[in-house]
């Protein structure tokens, strides 16, 4: 598969040995440019992890909702020692960690996850088999982000397709 970043992606970010410590030097290569750029997109990998990975200095979910600096975990590929042990949601939370409006996670099809991820009281699924964990809500930060208080909100907001 073809490497979807450009060489001039490449040279905003060191290649550094994790896909942690890759995913940090991505978000802070993005804010640096995010006037000139504002959606930035790379191919992190490192020893059998792979993270494709989306930065957004303004996403906006549907026409109504501009929630602001968003990551969006596009696809992550985890080797089978690591799998089923908890490194994806810690993962997510080191995005959250970084983000300002919160994380995206696109286009789960894998039932354990998609599984998981739907237990989660937190985790928004706007769509089939997408999901939002919001960091802040119009101007005010969620402390609690419980689905009731983010799903109120959103709806308030004329958001289409909220379920739970």
């Amino acid at each position: 598969m073809k490497s979807p970043h450009t060489q001039e992606d490449r040279r905003y970010y060191p290649v550094l040995p994790s896909i942690e410590s890759q995913t940090v030097a991505f978000v802070l290569a993005a804010r640096a440019v995010r006037e000139i750029r504002p959606s930035y997109a790379a191919l992190l990998e490192w020893q059998g992890f792979e993270a494709y990975l989306r930065y957004h200095a303004c996403w906006q979910w549907g026409s109504l909702v501009s929630v602001g600096e968003v990551v969006t975990i596009a696809r992550v590929d985890v080797p089978e020692a690591f799998q089923k042990r908890g490194w994806f949601m810690r993962y997510v939370q080191l995005c959250h960690a970084l983000s300002a409006g919160g994380v995206v996670i696109e286009s789960v099809f894998n039932s354990h996850l998609l599984n998981a991820l739907r237990r989660r009281d937190f985790m928004v699924e706007f769509e089939p088999h997408c999901f939002f964990l919001p960091r802040s809500v119009a101007s005010g930060v969620i402390v609690d982000p419980s689905p009731l208080c983010i799903r109120t909100t959103l709806q308030a907001r004329g958001l289409p397709g909220m379920k739970r």
